[in-house]
């Protein structure tokens, strides 16, 4: 190959190796917008995109429609303690015992520093209760990072029942 045909191939792969970064990076980017980095659950604003789109759901078909909001009792107290790292590092146990126990349509998002929404979609009552109350019996049993058992407080609300919207579900 002559100099110019090697100069013109680094070239290429230089700016194709560009390309290639920048999409992956794009890519990283959109997933970590839509996910909490610490629990790997949705982001508050993408919990209150689906909170949305179903309750419009559940207004059309008349589907039971639930949302759960939780949190870990005392989490102050509990990172004042222990300090941030520790405290995150509950948090982010948090976020893995709500994926484990959350149905394929059901959803959790982050809300706020240390509050977990749940969608509970086509539950009713009961099975939005039991799924919450299974949910808080996993975390009394878990080991959080040192060593410490914490539990749940949590709240429930109905569609429509609770409220016609986000903020009427959550207060």
């Amino acid at each position: 190959f002559e100099d110019e045909h090697v100069r013109l191939a680094g070239t290429v792969s230089s700016l194709l190796g560009a390309t290639l970064t920048r999409i992956v990076v794009e890519r990283l980017l959109a997933e970590h917008s839509a996910t909490d980095p610490l629990t790997s659950l949705l982001t508050e604003k993408q919990l209150t995109r689906r909170v949305y789109e179903e309750t419009d759901r559940s207004r059309r078909h008349g589907d039971p429609l639930h949302f759960a909001l939780v949190r870990i009792a005392g989490y102050s107290a509990f990172a004042a303690q222990n300090g941030s790292a520790t405290a995150e590092g509950a948090l982010r146990d948090l976020g893995r015992l709500v994926r484990a126990n959350l149905r394929c349509a059901d959803t959790g998002g982050r809300v706020g520093y240390e509050e977990i929404g749940l969608l509970l979609v086509h539950a009713t009552g009961a099975e939005a209760l039991a799924a919450v109350e299974r949910l808080s019996d996993q975390v009394s049993r878990h080991l959080f990072p040192r060593r410490k058992r914490l539990r749940l407080e949590w709240g429930l609300a109905a569609f429509p029942e609770g409220g016609d919207d986000l903020p009427a579900l959550v207060a």
